[in-house]
């Protein structure tokens, strides 16, 4: 009877360790980027999202390569390229800027992808996300 009685005791140690993992870590999140070329902003269903500091989100384009903008001429009608010299030294990690080759203004890039505002989008609506396949929201 004992070793029944010890094999229902450690069978319901095992139950209770495989249920219960110890005290739950809370997952760390994303210190919060804030600087004079760009914060971050939470929005509900698209969660965490680079900005100007003025609100305006900020995409990148899936056509473009490393500091290299395929976003041309009527492209930048409608996804103009985020950038300006006043703040184009001393960047945060990760930022940077590049001369573009058809304007040659500076634009800024985030790990190397050209950042763009959307020409619909204010601080309060962003009407951006889903207009194109190829431009999403830039997340940190």
């Amino acid at each position: 009877m004992r070793p029944k009685i010890i094999l229902g005791i450690l069978v319901i140690l095992l139950i209770i360790t495989i249920v219960y993992d110890g005290p739950k870590k809370s997952t760390p999140t994303a210190k919060p980027i804030t600087n004079s070329v760009v914060i971050t902003k939470t929005d509900s269903r698209l969660g965490e999202y680079l900005a100007t500091p003025k609100g305006l989100p900020l995409y990148v384009d899936n056509q473009d390569t490393d500091k290299t903008s395929n976003c041309l001429v009527s492209c930048l009608s409608t996804w103009p390229a985020y950038g300006n010299t006043s703040n184009a030294a001393n960047l945060p990690v990760n930022f940077s800027a590049f001369k573009r080759s058809d304007t040659g203004s500076l634009q800024f890039a985030y790990k190397n992808h050209p950042l763009y505002t959307f020409v619909d989008d204010s601080a309060s609506k962003m009407a951006g996300p889903g207009v194109s396949p190829l431009f999403k929201l830039a997340t940190p």
